[in-house]
């Protein structure tokens, strides 16, 4: 799959209107952070990559063309930034991506538990987890 190398593959068939300052800002600093996790996720095993490279792909598309073109055209990205294209085309993830996303919701949500943080923080760790664990089931499953 080639890589674009304009915003024209993901945006074409939205009519967007101008961000305000504030959220422009917003959506660059909610890239940015996923981007620190999708490539944290690179160096660490059960850390998923993907999810978090569609979040910054989304975010820099709608604020950013300059951050955008810089995240597609790395090198060492490349593997995930096609899988989040991919995503964002057919709306579909693999299974593998699908499980570690899981696997590590749960094993944050084990390791919260089991060192007796805070009820609230269990709570919330539990709820989260669960939530991630719902978002794979309803998200289609790539086929091939």
């Amino acid at each position: 799959m080639a890589l674009p190398t304009t915003k024209a593959p993901i945006v074409e068939t939205h009519a967007y209107r101008p961000l305000t300052a504030m959220k422009r800002a917003l959506l660059i600093a909610v890239g940015t952070i996923a981007l620190s996790l999708g490539i944290l996720g690179t160096l660490l095993p059960g850390l998923p990559t993907t999810p978090f490279i569609v979040i910054t792909l989304l975010c820099y598309v709608r604020s950013s063309d300059r951050l955008y073109r810089w995240v597609i055209t790395r090198r060492w990205l490349q593997k995930p930034v096609r899988a989040a294209l991919r995503f964002i085309e057919q709306r579909a993830l693999p299974v593998p991506i699908k499980l570690v996303s899981v696997g590590a919701a749960w094993a944050s949500a084990v390791v919260t538990v089991v060192t007796e943080a805070a009820l609230s923080t269990q709570l919330a760790v539990l709820i989260a987890a669960g939530a991630a664990s719902l978002a794979m089931v309803l998200i289609r499953t790539e086929q091939g």
